[in-house]
């Protein structure tokens, strides 16, 4: 992705919730988050804020690669 679309794209994810979703040999899941940030544009990183106690934080940890998928109002 280059940095111009993550830019505008978190410019337009201020208030809205997201899905964080996996997809590894043990089948699919994901967690819904309302709580993320875009930390850096240069690299593009994101920080996601989930319970750790929800049943999909072991998952998302064991896989070590994940989407998060913005939802639009």
């Amino acid at each position: 992705m280059q940095r111009g679309t993550f830019v505008e794209g978190m410019s337009r994810a201020v208030a809205s919730v997201s899905i964080v979703t996996i997809n590894n040999d043990t089948g699919r899941d994901g967690v819904s988050v309302s709580s993320k940030t875009s930390v850096s544009a240069n690299p593009l990183a994101m920080l996601i804020c989930i319970n750790n106690e929800a049943a999909s934080v072991a998952p998302i940890r064991q896989n070590g690669v994940f989407c998060i998928n913005l939802l639009r109002d």
